[in-house]
């Protein structure tokens, strides 16, 4: 799949997203948390290889990790 239909996907995905949030620093750490897995559902769809998959993942679990302890504060 090309890269601007996935850069595309992303974009739009984020866009949606901005409806759903509300304009505090939380709420701009959830849309981002958000995207980002949007964005791995994205790579996902594009038939990336499995590495790159898998540092998505790893890219997205560590942010909710990083997010849970931010709502915990």
């Amino acid at each position: 799949m090309p890269d601007f239909i996935v850069a595309l996907g992303a974009s739009l995905i984020c866009y949606l997203l901005t409806w759903l949030t509300d304009e505090t620093i939380g709420g701009l750490i959830l849309l981002v948390g958000l995207n980002a897995l949007g964005l791995m559902g994205v790579i996902y769809v594009a038939g990336l290889s499995k590495e790159e998959k898998k540092i998505a993942k790893r890219m997205c679990v560590g942010f909710i990790e990083k997010y849970k302890i931010y709502r915990n504060q």
